[in-house]
């Protein structure tokens, strides 16, 4: 017969290493996959706050006899 005490008294002195590990591989995931969560972030910051301004300029053509025309703005602003 199994002594349910003593079961639980190694669940209990082996409850810190089970925890560290699972800290440790979860850290260790997120260092791989850093270069990956990086350039999405940089990716994202870019098309917040880039895009907008080189569309804006890439759109633009001048008319004839100097007068300016642009394109339909490609993202409009929303209310």
């Amino acid at each position: 017969m199994t002594d349910y005490f003593v079961v639980f008294g190694d669940l209990l002195i082996a409850l810190p290493t089970y925890m560290l590990n699972g800290f440790l591989a979860t850290l260790y995931w997120l260092g791989d996959s850093g270069a990956a969560w990086v350039s999405l972030l940089c990716a994202g910051l870019i098309m917040r706050f880039v895009d907008r301004q080189v569309q804006s300029r890439a759109a633009y053509r001048p008319g004839r006899s100097g007068r300016e025309s642009t394109s339909a703005d490609l993202y409009p602003e929303f209310p």
